[in-house]
């Protein structure tokens, strides 16, 4: 065969391997994803039975859900097998609580039932144990009993709630809803304030009033939204006291485990001091099934987990501030896949773009729809999706993994290649008929 009539089979044969392929990253510019549900109203399930999702329809921040999508004979077993997958991988674990003693993986402390009183507050680390509370301490706070659902333990008297979630960033929050609401943390001994955040104490400015404590490499922040926050020393210790009408109060530390980015949980922690990150959300999915802990940073913030299947994830985020914000959700490696494919994330159907510099998107402050970036964060078998959203009322995220390879047999592959085949054919008998 002459060489120019092998040069053009060999061009003929990457048409047959490369058309599918374009196909494919044609379809992904536009419109819902393929076989992606359609966000539901309601339970937000999307998938299945709901087992539970505490927090749905209530007017309270933060939630745990479990999206059942098996057989009810086995929703108990898949739901411990679950907690013990989020705790493997260090997103979240199942508190044991008993008679106001909470022994988790990552906190324990005690809890006083009949006034929400918590001592003893401690987060477990890699390689130690920090108390970082002696004493939190609600004011006039007559609650419920606790109530457990998986990582997340919680307590109403109707107007106001705690919410105290056993994941590495030990996550303490008491939401008010229209009531006032006094909190005073009573720090152990080593801890330190080591700066003040906001313009009603004296502090540097910012958009949340908050202060952040520390011991050796561990730091941790105290803040509120709208509030005021002092602090006071004396011969029983160091307080710092928080009240808020109408908004909430949170403890969050930065994780340090093995398979996190210390430099990124660094960054991320002071995204939340500076108000621009407005929530979390760590999220399984196993044989059909999804287990999340979603924490609002933000009073005005909320998300909710509309589906949630392997390689694709969808959420809903609203917010009455119309600013923009951060979203961040935590998967492991046998939820979403990452390295054998590619990463589609949309905002309203549009797809919007990818940066490999983390900084350009916790610094990101554009308000218009081309505004909108997102970058990964890899560590270990954790990934992290960072995306931000340039303004807000309501909006929908998907988040897909598409494999470089899953068009070559999907039907429009197999037409693009068949189609590829037949050019193939035609011009070879093209040839033929010429040396004829």
């Amino acid at each position: 065969m002459p060489p120019k009539h092998i040069k053009f089979l060999i061009g003929a044969i990457a048409v047959i391997l490369i058309a599918p392929l374009l196909s494919s990253s044609a379809s992904a510019d536009g419109g819902m994803m393929p076989n992606t549900p359609t966000p539901q109203s309601g339970n937000g399930m999307g998938m299945g039975d709901r087992a539970w999702n505490w927090s749905d329809g209530q007017m309270w921040h933060d939630g745990m859900g479990f999206m059942h999508g098996g057989d009810q004979q086995h929703m108990e077993e898949q739901m411990r097998e679950m907690m013990q997958e989020g705790m493997r991988y260090a997103l979240f674990a199942s508190f044991s609580y008993s008679n106001g003693v909470a022994d988790g993986y990552f906190i324990d402390f005690f809890y006083d039932e009949m006034t929400g009183t918590v001592t003893d507050y401690t987060l477990k680390f890699k390689n130690e144990t920090i108390r970082f509370f002696d004493r939190i301490l609600i004011d006039d706070f007559d609650p419920d009993a606790p109530v457990v659902r998986g990582a997340v333990l919680h307590a109403d008297n109707g107007s106001v709630q705690i919410i105290i979630h056993d994941n590495p960033t030990g996550m303490y929050h008491v939401v008010s809803n229209v009531t006032r609401v006094f909190v005073s943390f009573q720090l152990a001994d080593d801890i330190e304030i080591t700066r003040i955040v906001g313009s009603g104490i004296g502090g540097q400015f910012a958009d949340r009033e908050a202060v952040i404590l520390s011991k050796g490499s561990a730091r941790a922040i105290i803040a509120t939204d709208d509030g005021t926050i002092t602090t006071e020393m004396g011969s029983d210790g160091t307080f710092v006291n928080v009240t808020t009408e109408g908004n909430h109060i949170m403890f969050r530390a930065i994780p340090a485990f093995a398979n996190r980015s210390l430099t990124a949980e660094e960054a991320l922690f002071y995204a939340i001091v500076q108000n621009r990150l407005g929530c979390e959300i760590s999220l399984l999915v196993r044989n059909g099934s999804a287990m999340y802990d979603i924490m609002e940073y933000h009073h005005q913030f909320r998300v909710k987990v509309m589906s949630a299947y392997k390689n694709r994830i969808a959420l809903e985020v609203s917010s009455e501030n119309h600013e923009g914000k951060l979203v961040l959700l935590n998967i492991d490696e046998n939820t979403i896949e990452m390295k054998k494919a590619n990463l589609i994330v949309k905002i309203d159907g549009k797809t919007i773009k990818e940066t490999t510099k983390p900084l350009e998107v916790l610094f990101a402050s554009g308000s218009g729809e081309s505004d909108a970036m997102y970058t990964v964060l890899h560590n270990d078998k954790i990934s992290q999706i960072l995306i931000y959203v340039p303004s807000f009322s309501t909006h929908t995220i998907e988040i897909e993994s598409v494999s470089i390879f899953a068009n070559i047999f999907s039907p429009v592959g197999i037409g693009a290649i068949l189609s590829a085949v037949a050019v193939v054919c035609i011009s070879a008998i093209v040839l033929i008929k010429k040396r004829q």
